[in-house]
């Protein structure tokens, strides 16, 4: 073993910093200083999604393109950008918190101390709470048989046909279009990648996140754009893996093995 990477959403990749991890009480975590003292190795620290982003770009569905967005879909809802073939980092290694995004100002609770932000309604765990909240209310749904209502349920059932949940995945997916659309303004990509589970009911949400896109974007910038699943969603030692990888042709690898 060479090196260990590490990937997390809110980092200081310059000082291998945790500076917080939502959904946990993590805050300011040197986590790169407290696993060299105990292994010896070299360690890289990343956003989660940026280095995604670079997995997809280095050995993934983004190889032939120089300009690309991955959607992150999990807990959170986040984008990475490859920009003329280079991943766009923002200052510490730290730009495209696309949840973040305020759509509602009466909206839901953000767990950033916002309210309505795009995640709340556009998250694994958004639309785990829309379909529990809609079976409390009584609509028929064969949901209401599982114990567990996951993204892999939501997806199975809407795949089967359930009314409920493809109404539920058709709305992620206009939300989630609306903002691709922006982004697709900012930054014209040549392709846009999805990441995460939810590509189990890609069928159902793609359709909803072209239209958007189609209505949204400037045309010029979608004649041929490409909207295609992350090759890596099942897969998370790759983005690690890309950072090394990255590391090693941008000489960082070795710098950091001479200094120790």
């Amino acid at each position: 073993m060479t090196s260990i990477a590490l990937t997390c959403q809110l980092v200081n990749s310059d000082q291998g910093v945790v500076l917080q991890m939502p959904h946990y009480n993590v805050k300011n975590l040197n986590v790169a200083e407290e696993i060299f003292k105990v292994t010896g190795l070299p360690v890289f620290v990343a956003n989660d999604t940026r280095a995604w982003a670079l997995a997809e770009n280095l050995f993934g569905h983004s190889q032939d393109c120089d300009n690309s967005v991955l959607i992150s879909i999990h807990h959170g809802l986040g984008a990475g950008i490859i920009l003329d073939g280079r991943v766009l980092q923002g200052r510490h290694g730290n730009i495209g918190e696309l949840g973040h995004i305020q759509i509602n100002r009466q909206g839901e609770d953000c767990h950033c101390g916002n309210k309505g932000c795009l995640e709340t309604v556009a998250s694994s765990q958004a639309i785990r709470d829309e379909v529990t909240k809609r079976l409390a209310r009584g609509e028929a749904s064969i949901l209401s048989e599982y114990e567990d209502i996951s993204v892999e349920a939501i997806c199975e059932a809407a795949v089967k046909g359930d009314a409920l949940a493809i109404n539920v995945i058709e709305k992620l997916g206009e939300h989630l279009g609306s903002a691709i659309a922006i982004v697709i303004n900012l930054f014209n990509p040549e392709k846009v990648l999805i990441g995460g589970v939810i590509n189990q009911a890609k069928d159902i949400l793609y359709p909803a996140i072209e239209r958007c896109i189609s209505e949204q974007s400037l045309p010029v910038y979608t004649e041929d754009l490409q909207l295609v699943e992350s090759r890596f969603y099942k897969q998370a030692t790759m983005p690690g893996a890309a950072l090394v990888k990255q590391a090693l042709y941008d000489g960082l690898l070795l710098m950091k093995v001479i200094e120790g």
